[in-house]
């Protein structure tokens, strides 16, 4: 008997858990404030685009941010002011809960390759 499509396989489980992880690091990054710092600031972007798979022309074109400003975020050689960066963490929760929601929702990449 197959195992129901809703299963979701270990390396889906071990992704929803390193996301969860993130999500709430910036939360609580956030809440106290240590994301007013550049390289804190920095960190959570290159995690958001590089671990989790967010695009930084996504955010440049989803928030009306221009694509160099992200650049120089990313590289820690600026720091967006305070509203803009509550916009662009908005965003990168937004979206990383939207893929946490995605996977829980569908059955497993895993599974349905089986």
């Amino acid at each position: 008997m197959a195992a129901p499509q809703t299963k979701i396989d270990n390396m889906d489980r071990w992704y929803l858990d390193g996301l969860a992880g993130f999500i709430n690091a910036i939360e609580l990054a956030d809440k106290n404030n240590q994301l007013d710092d550049l390289k804190n600031f920095a960190e959570v972007l290159n995690w958001s685009f590089s671990k989790f798979g967010l695009a930084a022309s996504e955010l440049a074109e989803d928030e009306k941010i221009s694509k160099a400003a992200i650049s120089k975020w990313v590289n820690g050689h600026a720091l967006p002011s305070a509203p803009t960066r509550k916009t662009v963490i908005n965003w990168i929760k937004g979206k990383l809960q939207e893929q946490r929601d995605g996977l829980t929702a569908t059955p497993s990449r895993m599974s349905q390759m089986n």
